[in-house]
């Protein structure tokens, strides 16, 4: 499964504050359950579209890819 850091980079009020929330009160227990429902709403919202043929060469794994050959 390949994730948007776009997408999850816009979306960080709805899972970066109750997570920084967590960690102001101290609280490891809402910290764990957070970070939880944090980590199934980025998994679930932040998935990358798929690309058109054309453009699969310019996608960072592509680059990387071909910068690791």
């Amino acid at each position: 499964m390949r994730l948007s850091m776009l997408k999850i980079a816009k979306s960080t009020q709805g899972w970066f504050e109750p997570v920084m929330k967590s960690l102001a009160s101290k609280s490891l227990s809402q910290l764990r359950a957070d970070l939880s429902w944090a980590i199934d709403f980025i998994a679930t919202n932040c998935h990358r579209a798929q690309q058109s043929k054309a453009k699969q060469a310019n996608s960072f794994e592509a680059v990387w890819e071909h910068l690791n050959a």
